[in-house]
């Protein structure tokens, strides 16, 4: 079981937009939520970005922006609440990160 989120794409209306919002108030939520606990963890979240997009400076530091905080944070705190929540750069990361923690 899984759900992808691709409300980030979508063209609203004003009225469609305030009432997305309503719905879903927490911003940073990851794209993918992969509901199957493996090991420790009760599901997988997995922020998509696209390749030769990766959220992290070369040293391995977030990059300076608000969005990008956001997410991390929403990660974050999933990961405190049990569940494995990663950003993926790419198809090939994405993929290799769903492979590794379904393999748990």
């Amino acid at each position: 079981i899984y759900r992808f989120d691709l409300a980030a794409d979508l063209k609203l209306t004003m009225g469609q937009a305030r009432k997305h919002k309503e719905l879903h108030p927490h911003r940073g939520y990851p794209d993918l939520f992969i509901a199957e606990p493996r090991g420790k963890y009760h599901g997988m979240y997995v922020e998509l970005k696209a390749d030769g997009k990766s959220p992290y400076k070369r040293n391995g530091e977030l990059k300076s922006s608000e969005h990008l905080k956001e997410q991390e944070a929403m990660l974050n705190e999933l990961n405190s609440r049990g569940y494995f929540a990663k950003f993926a750069t790419g198809f090939d990361e994405a993929k290799g990160l769903i492979e590794s923690y379904l393999k748990q």
